[in-house]
């Protein structure tokens, strides 16, 4: 018996999907955003939107030019080229273009990157001070906590802790195995991470009021056991936008944090207390040595870094771990 092939429309639904899917979901947003606010200009400007003319394109870019970078503005072209090429809409005024080629080379030059300080990293010693201003019998408070001390010490990254779009990265917690020296945490996939091969990230003892392993046995004990996912609030699932928000409010009068701020702050950590470059970056999962930008503003930790040895926090690693 011949299988029933589905209708034409129903298939042509489904090649269009396919092909969408060739473009992370994140990005997909961010094209979409990008495409939004073209179409938007072009409208204010009474100029054709699609297809695309070389000239509007320009006007387009100029208009970006007063507060993108160079960078950006190609971005936004490519974004606006790829929704063209994936709908069949004519984009021949546009592809090998000269007058936007050179514009964009010229906006690279014209308009650089703005250098944008960077939020100081999260110490130990801020850490004890949040800390001090949490009440901690909140399921809100512990859920904070819980993530501030394991994305820092753990050297996360804040998409790793938080809701994702993608619910196969959503941390839950069957992804904490316990151990008797603290506990392993099972990261599904990141974002260097795109094939879900996983990752396992041990957590000791730190010892003092910041320890993770207290801290996340401290949440788990009071955690309703219908709640599958591993750091939940008041109102589902830990966002970025929340955990962002809770940092802001428990920093004030403190230095100005960011969720970069506890991956930045854990490897400073890590090189204070003695661990090596090659460590670090297991430690962080970086195939480069790309976290030394976190160091800039600590020179003295090179000088730890290539003299010092692992004294602190060494024990706290089980022996068995790799074995």
């Amino acid at each position: 018996m011949q299988p029933q092939i589905p209708p034409r429309m129903t298939l042509q639904a489904r090649a269009d999907a396919i092909l969408r899917n060739h473009i992370r979901p994140k990005t997909r947003l961010e094209h979409d955003r990008i495409v939004v606010r073209y179409t938007t200009f072009c409208a204010a400007m009474n100029l054709q939107a699609f297809p695309p003319l070389d000239n509007n394109i320009r006007l387009f870019m100029a208009a970006l030019a007063e507060k993108c970078s160079g960078k950006t503005i190609a971005n936004y072209i490519s974004a606006i080229r790829t929704h063209c090429k994936e709908r069949n809409i004519s984009c021949a005024y546009i592809d090998n273009n000269y007058a936007i080629s050179k514009s964009v080379v010229a906006l690279k030059h014209l308009c650089p990157p703005s250098q944008k300080r960077s939020k100081p990293a999260l110490s130990v010693e801020t850490m004890q001070k949040i800390f001090g201003r949490l009440n901690l019998n909140l399921e809100d408070h512990q859920c904070f906590w819980t993530m501030l001390t394991v994305g820092f010490y753990g050297l996360l990254r804040l998409g790793e802790i938080t809701k994702h779009i993608d619910v196969r990265r959503n941390l839950r917690k069957s992804d904490i195995a316990q151990h008797n020296d603290g506990f392993f945490l099972a990261l599904p996939g990141s974002k260097t991470d795109q094939n879900f091969a996983g990752a396992s990230i041990f957590l000791g003892r730190s010892g003092d009021v910041t320890c993770p392993v207290a801290a996340m046995n401290w949440m788990l004990a009071r955690k309703s056991k219908n709640d599958e996912f591993l750091f939940s609030t008041s109102k589902g699932i830990a966002t970025r936008s929340w955990f962002l928000i809770t940092l802001n409010q428990v920093t004030i009068g403190l230095e100005k944090l960011s969720g970069h701020s506890l991956r930045r702050g854990g490897a400073s950590w890590a090189a204070s207390t003695g661990y090596t470059h090659d460590q670090i970056m297991q430690l962080g999962r970086w195939t480069s040595g790309a976290f030394r930008i976190y160091l800039r503003n600590h020179p003295q930790l090179d000088l730890i870094l290539r003299h010092k040895a692992i004294r602190m926090h060494k024990n706290s690693i089980p022996n068995d771990i790799g074995a």
